[in-house]
C-alpha cells in the first residue's frame, strides 16, 4: 500500500523535546497523548483497520501497532501549540513601534448616494491621526481582479459615490490605539442623498424579476419533456435555505509594515495572490513592492478567499500614506456586516417517478440571492455540477437563476461546499417526498435510486470505481439500521411528546483540482541536516503542514522532528492559487514530495560513495561536494481529461435524532459515517475533517439563521446573541466514523481522496430526521400524513411550529 511508509513510526508527541519540555508540566502533552491513544472509543470516531481483508467488513482500530502502524495515523503537528494557546496568528504578531490601529467607517443605509463624509470631529479626538476615503487612493479603488480563473467584477475598497449595501466600508480611521480608532469611527458624519427603499428578501427579488439575465444556467439531460408521459406519479414542492456565515474563529485581519524598499504585508487569507494584487494595485506599485506573508489561519471555510483582499488593500494604503505600521483587525459584528456569506436559495421542484420508487425525471427552478454583484452566478454554476449528488435520474431539466438584491446586500462568497450544500438539500428533499407519497421509508427509495458503477452522471461521464453502493451497504451493516428502525417505531408508539427518526444520506462529491497547481520548495541545512519547506498552500486547520511534512519525511528517510513547514510567502511561493475545494493538502504534498525526491537523487552519488555517513554528516559532505540542497517543484494540475471533476469522494451517514414535540428542541442521538477516502494520507486528520464538515452542515441546515432589518438593510444577527452556530450540545451523543479499506484512488495524489468538504452534505440527515419526527407527531396527534416542506435552517422554532399543536390537542 502506497502510504504505509509515509512517516517514520515514532509518535511525534513522544519524540519531540519541545512538546515534552515546553508545555506546562507536561500536562498538555499527557492529555493529547491520552486522546491520541483513545481513538477507538465509541464516543469519538472509529478508525478502520486498513490491513484487514474486505470480506471481514469494517473494523474499529484498536492499539495493535503491528496491524495498524502509528505512522499511518498521527495528530496534527500544530495540535499542541493550538491547544495550549501558543499558536501565532496575524493579530498575535508583536506590536511594532509607532504602529497604528485601523477601523472602518461603515454605511448605515443599504442603497443611497453619498453626498458628503465629514471626519473633522473624529480627527479632533485624542489619538486619532488619519481618515482615509476613496479620494486618498493612489492607484485603483478596486480589490478584485479580472483575467484569472475567477473573472471577478470590480469591488471598491471604499465606496466612492454609491452605497451598495448596509455595512459597506466608506473610509478608514487610523489611531494610536484600538479604542481611539473605534471611537473615531463613531464620530464620522456621513450625509446621503437619494436614500432608496432596500429590497432584502429573495422572494421580493423573484416577484420583481430582478435577475441577472445574462448569467442564467440551464442543464438538460435526457428527454425530460417526453419523460413526463411515462411516469406513474408526480410530486412538486419548494425548498428554501437561508444564508450562512462562515464563523471562523479568527476574524478578518491584515497588518501592513513599511520597510526600506516596500511594504511587508501579513494577511489572514486563503488566496494570497488576490491579496498581493490588491495591495499593490491600491497604491499603484508593482507586485515586487509587496512582500506578503500568510501565517496559519484560525479557520476559513471559504470566507477568506476573495474578501480578505479588502483588508489587505486598506491596510497597505494606510501604511503607505502614514509611513507607519497599520493593523486592521475586525470585531465580530463588523466582520458579519461587511462580508459576504453563503447565498440563500429557493428551489421549486417537480419529480416524476414509478410506483416502485424509481425517479425518472426531475424539473428544478433554482434561484439564489447573489447580492449586488453578478459575481454570485458562479455559485449557481457550482450547484449545477452537484445537482444529481448520489442519485441516478435519467432525465433532468434544471434552470439556475442569479437574483440581484437591487444593490442591497454584499455579494455572496464561497462557503464550504458551495454547490453541494444546496444540491444535497434539494435532491434529498425530493427523495423524501417521493417516499412519503409512496408510503415507503425514505431509505428504501434512496437505495433504489443510488448511482452504481458504470452509470453516467448528468454530464455524461461514466462513473468508474464508483463504490457508493458498497459504502451504503456497509453503513447499513455497521449502523444496525434495520434493528434501529424497529426501535424507533417502538419508541414513537410509547411516547407522545418525544419522537425519534433515523434516515440515511449518501454523498457523491466531485473533486476538481482548481487553478494551475501548487509549488513547494524543500531546503536542507547542511550544518545539521534539518529541513525546511515552504509551499503555496495555506494552513487553516486542515492539517496541510502535517501531511506535507509526512511526505517529505518519508522520501528523505528522516525523523519528522527534523522538518519544519514555514508559512506561505510571496517571495518563495509566488502566484499561488487559492487554498480551497479540499485538494490543497495532497496537491502541495505532491509538490513537496517531488522536490524531496529530486534532492534525494542529487544526494545519491555521495550516499553511495560514503555509505556509513549519518544524515547530518551526509548533508555536510554534499555541501562540500557542491550539491545544491534546495529544490522547488510545481505540481501542475492536469484538467484536460476532466472537464468537470477529477474524481468523486463517496460517503454515507446514518443519523438518528430525537425531537421534543412541545419545544422543538432536538438531540442527535447517533451518527454513523462510512467514507471512501482512498488510501488516506492521515486517517486521524481526515476523520477530524469529516467531523468538522458535518458540524458545519448542522449549523447551515439546522441552526444558523441570518436576519436583516427590512427597512435599513442592516444585518441583525451580527453576533452570537442572535446568530447560533453549533456548540457542545449539538454534537452527536454517539458518533462513529469508519473509513472504507483497500480502495486506492488512481486519480488522486498518492492514491488518496479529498475529505474536507464531502461530509458537510451528510448532515442533511439531521434536518430530515427531525422533519420525519415532526411528521410522526402530526400523524399521531392531528391525524394528518402530509409532507412538510423543507425550510432551512430548520430551527427549534420551525420544528415546534411544524407540529401544528393547538389547545385542543394539548388538553387531550
Amino acid at each position: 500500500m502506497i502510504k504505509d511508509e509515509l512517516v517514520p513510526s515514532e509518535n511525534p508527541l513522544e519524540s519531540s523535546p519541545k512538546y515534552r519540555k515546553d508545555l506546562a508540566g507536561g500536562l498538555l502533552y499527557k492529555v493529547l497523548l491520552s486522546l491520541y491513544k483513545s481513538t477507538s472509543s465509541k464516543s469519538r470516531s472509529c478508525l478502520v483497520d486498513l490491513h484487514r481483508p474486505l470480506s471481514s467488513g469494517l473494523q474499529t482500530y484498536q492499539e495493535k501497532p503491528s496491524e495498524f502502524p502509528m505512522k499511518k495515523a498521527m495528530p496534527k503537528l500544530e495540535g499542541p501549540v493550538q491547544a495550549s494557546g501558543e499558536a501565532v496568528f496575524v493579530n498575535d504578531l508583536p506590536r511594532f513601534q509607532r504602529e497604528l490601529y485601523a477601523v472602518f467607517t461603515l454605511a448605515d443605509v443599504a442603497s443611497a448616494t453619498i453626498k458628503s463624509i465629514d471626519a473633522s470631529e473624529a480627527l479632533k479626538l485624542p489619538g486619532v491621526t488619519h481618515f482615509l476615503t476613496a479620494d486618498d487612493i493612489i492607484g485603483e479603488n478596486n480589490y478584485m481582479f479580472a483575467g484569472h480563473m475567477f473573472d471577478i467584477p470590480q469591488h471598491e475598497v471604499f465606496a466612492s459615490r454609491e452605497v451598495f449595501y448596509n455595512g459597506q466600508p466608506l473610509g478608514l480611521i487610523l489611531a494610536e490605539t484600538q479604542a481611539a480608532a473605534l471611537e473615531g469611527a463613531k464620530h464620522v458624519k456621513v450625509t446621503y442623498s437619494e436614500i432608496r427603499r432596500p429590497i432584502i428578501s429573495l422572494e421580493e427579488s423573484l416577484e420583481k424579476e430582478m435577475e441577472f439575465k445574462h448569467v442564467r444556467k440551464t442543464v438538460v439531460v435526457g428527454t425530460p419533456t417526453e419523460a413526463w408521459n411515462i411516469v406513474d406519479q408526480m410530486v412538486e414542492g419548494t425548498v428554501r435555505m437561508g444564508s450562512q456565515y462562515h464563523f471562523y474563529m479568527e476574524t478578518q485581519v491584515s497588518l501592513a509594515v513599511p520597510s526600506e524598499d516596500g511594504i511587508d504585508l501579513y494577511s489572514s487569507t486563503q488566496f494570497s495572490d488576490i491579496c498581493h494584487h490588491a495591495a499593490a494595485q491600491v497604491i499603484g506599485k508593482p507586485l515586487n513592492f509587496i512582500n506578503l506573508t500568510v501565517p496559519r489561519l484560525g479557520g476559513a471555510f471559504g470566507g477568506k478567499t476573495f474578501d480578505p483582499a479588502l483588508l489587505s488593500a486598506a491596510a497597505t494604503l494606510a501604511a503607505y500614506v502614514s509611513d507607519r505600521p497599520v493593523r486592521l483587525n475586525l470585531d465580530l459584528a463588523s466582520n458579519m456586516r461587511i462580508f459576504g456569506k453563503r447565498p440563500a436559495f429557493i428551489a421549486k421542484y417537480k419529480a416524476g417517478f414509478n410506483n416502485d420508487g424509481h425517479v425518472q425525471v426531475v424539473d428544478i427552478d433554482y434561484a439564489i440571492d447573489a447580492g449586488f454583484n453578478e459575481h454570485g452566478h458562479i455559485y449557481v454554476s457550482d450547484c449545477a455540477t452537484y445537482l444529481d449528488m448520489s442519485y441516478y435520474v435519467p432525465n433532468w431539466n434544471w434552470v439556475g437563476r442569479t437574483m440581484k438584491m437591487k444593490t442591497n446586500k454584499k455579494t455572496v462568497q464561497p462557503t464550504r461546499a458551495p454547490g453541494a450544500v444546496p444540491a444535497a438539500l434539494i435532491i434529498e428533499t425530493i427523495m423524501e417526498h417521493v417516499a412519503k407519497t409512496l408510503n415507503k421509508h425514505p431509505i428504501q427509495v434512496k437505495e433504489l435510486n443510488l448511482y452504481q458503477n458504470g452509470h453516467r452522471d448528468i454530464y455524461g461521464h461514466v462513473l468508474q470505481n464508483c463504490n457508493l453502493m458498497e459504502v451504503w451497504r456497509r453503513l447499513k451493516d455497521v449502523a444496525e439500521v434495520d434493528t434501529r428502525l424497529n426501535q424507533v417505531d417502538v419508541f414513537n408508539q410509547d411516547n407522545t411528546w418525544r419522537k425519534r427518526a433515523i434516515t440515511l444520506t449518501p454523498c457523491k462529491h466531485g473533486i476538481l483540482y482548481l487553478g494551475p497547481g501548487f509549488g513547494a520548495t524543500v531546503s536542507i541545512f547542511c550544518r545539521d541536516g534539518s529541513v525546511v519547506i515552504t509551499q503555496g498552500g495555506v494552513e487553516m486547520g486542515q492539517g496541510l503542514y502535517t501531511k506535507v511534512a509526512q511526505g517529505v519525511a518519508h522520501v528523505l528517510g528522516v525523523p519528522l522532528e527534523n522538518i519544519r513547514v514555514r508559512p506561505l510567502q510571496s517571495i518563495s511561493s509566488p502566484n499561488s492559487t487559492l487554498t480551497a475545494a479540499s485538494i490543497t493538502s495532497e496537491s502541495a504534498m505532491q509538490a513537496a514530495i517531488d522536490a524531496a525526491q529530486t534532492l534525494k537523487e542529487r544526494m545519491r552519488p555521495i550516499r553511495e560513495k560514503f555509505p556509513d555517513l549519518d544524515w547530518s554528516e551526509l548533508c555536510l559532505k554534499c555541501d562540500a561536494s557542491g550539491v545544491d540542497l534546495s529544490v522547488r517543484c510545481f505540481n501542475k494540475h492536469k484538467l484536460d481529461d476532466h472537464p468537470t471533476f477529477n474524481y468523486n469522494t463517496y460517503c454515507t451517514a446514518a443519523t438518528e435524532t430525537e425531537v421534543d414535540v412541545l419545544t422543538g428542541q432536538s438531540q442527535i442521538r447517533r451518527v454513523d459515517i462510512v467514507a471512501d477516502y482512498g488510501e488516506s494520507l492521515n486517517p486521524v486528520i481526515d476523520i477530524g475533517q469529516t467531523e468538522g464538515a458535518y458540524i458545519m452542515g448542522l449549523g447551515g441546515y439546522m441552526l444558523e439563521e441570518t436576519k436583516f432589518d427590512m427597512e435599513t438593510g442592516r444585518i441583525l444577527s451580527d453576533g452570537t446573541w442572535n446568530y447560533k452556530p453549533p456548540t457542545t450540545k449539538d454534537i452527536p451523543i454517539d458518533w462513529r466514523i469508519h473509513l472504507l479499506p483497500d480502495t486506492p484512488n488512481p486519480s488522486g495524489v498518492r492514491s488518496a481522496k479529498a475529505c474536507g468538504e464531502p461530509g458537510i452534505s451528510l448532515s442533511t440527515g439531521a434536518l430530515l430526521a427531525n422533519k420525519q419526527a415532526v411528521e410522526y407527531a402530526r400523524h399521531e396527534l392531528l391525524g394528518v400524513s402530509d409532507f412538510i416542506p423543507v425550510d432551512a435552517p430548520f430551527t427549534p422554532e420551525k420544528t415546534q411550529q411544524g407540529v401544528g399543536l393547538d389547545e385542543s390537542v394539548l388538553l387531550l
